[in-house]
């Protein structure tokens, strides 16, 4: 596993912050919290891909800007759901696969926020 160097300037900082402390259980409840979270973030580029983690994280961000609130009603997810499939099948069939691409970030961002119960 490659550790990255904000990883590696978090560590470094805990550890000054530490030094001086009376509890040592505070450093490594801190480092393993840290080391936990940065597997489980190399997991999930793993499995899923790190440029569509990535992109699916930056296609959020823009839905929750230009729809804060998801939707008012729980039938309504799958209206938005529904018509964002139909967007996929659209451009599967008339359009490039790089727009085909674009439309199942936006499934994959319904997805995740109605999985996330917004």
């Amino acid at each position: 596993m490659n550790i990255n160097k904000d990883f590696d300037d978090f560590v470094n900082k805990k550890t000054e912050q530490t030094k001086n402390e009376s509890e040592p259980d505070f450093f490594d409840k801190m480092f393993d919290e840290a080391f936990d979270a940065e597997i489980q973030l190399c997991i999930i580029y793993e499995t899923l891909g790190k440029d569509f983690v990535l992109a699916l994280v930056e296609n959020t961000k823009r839905a929750r800007a230009k729809h804060p609130t998801f939707a008012y009603y729980e039938e309504q997810k799958l209206e938005i759901l529904q018509e964002e499939y139909e967007e996929v099948r659209q451009a599967f069939y008339t359009e490039t696969l790089e727009r085909t691409k674009e439309e199942l970030l936006d499934v994959g961002t319904v997805l995740a926020r109605w999985y996330g119960n917004e």
